[in-house]
């Protein structure tokens, strides 16, 4: 009688046991689901924030560009009418920020004038680029790919055909952007390095760095290696924005 009752209450106390097993296990499973889920969710939106802000920066980056080009299109318009003097062109300059330095070309690739003072080249000087040799040969708005300038500088050139009030072609505006150095593009994009260790570039249709917080990387082709710079394990989202003559993809290591 009494070895029954004690296996009775042993088979009881092992069916509570696993009872009480299968709870705990039941609520470590739904907690684990439900920690995962979450995470995911938040990883989801944190990609899709983010995806929706490189794109927003690529947006930003078209319209500076724009405005660039904008801006030495009315140049290119006043100075078919009218010539630009060095005091005129010195005064545009303060007043448009956009530019680190602007030209006046005529058709020979000779300076006109330009500005600001001391960018290493003088009026009268003659320019060599293939970049200023096309915006002569093609007449019409464009953006360069990047190039060392007379000056010795790492550089980007925007321009804008010159016709006179009679249709004659008279040269071109041209407004650099100094790649290696503070300009509108990285005053722009710097803003927006965040604390997480995240951070934009920059490229073009060429593949090629044109912003990059690491400037030892600017105007270096995109590769397996320099593109996952200081970005080991992280996801990389992208915006492009594209013009007549270029194409540029702001991109988001995160």
């Amino acid at each position: 009688m009494s070895t029954a009752i004690q296996k009775g209450y042993s088979l009881q106390f092992t069916l509570s046991v696993l009872v009480i097993l299968s709870i705990l296990l039941t609520a470590v499973v739904g907690v684990y689901s439900a920690i995962n889920i979450n995470r995911q969710s938040l990883s989801s939106s944190y990609l899709e924030n983010n995806y929706d802000y490189a794109k927003k920066l690529s947006s930003n980056t078209s319209e500076l560009i724009d405005s660039m080009q904008k801006n030495l299109n009315a140049m290119s318009k006043m100075a078919g009418k009218h010539p630009f003097s060095q005091e005129a062109l010195d005064l545009w300059f303060e007043a448009n920020p956009y530019f680190n330095s602007i030209a006046i070309v005529d058709t020979k690739q000779n300076i006109q004038a330009i500005s600001p003072a001391g960018t290493g080249i003088m009026p009268g000087s003659k320019l060599t680029s293939t970049s200023s040799l096309d915006a002569i040969d093609l007449k019409r708005p464009l953006i360069s790919e990047p190039y060392v300038a007379k000056s010795g500088r790492l550089i980007l050139l925007i321009s804008s055909p010159i016709f006179g009030t009679d249709g004659t072609y008279k040269g071109f505006v041209g407004g650099t952007i100094y790649l290696e150095e503070s300009n509108a593009l990285s005053r722009l994009l710097k803003e927006h390095f965040s604390g997480n260790g995240s951070y934009v570039f920059v490229v073009d249709q060429n593949r090629r760095f044109i912003f990059h917080p690491d400037k030892e990387l600017i105007n270096e082709e995109v590769t397996n290696n320099n593109h996952q710079h200081g970005s080991r394990g992280k996801k990389r989202l992208s915006g492009g924005s594209r013009f007549p003559e270029r194409t540029f993809f702001c991109r988001i290591f995160l």
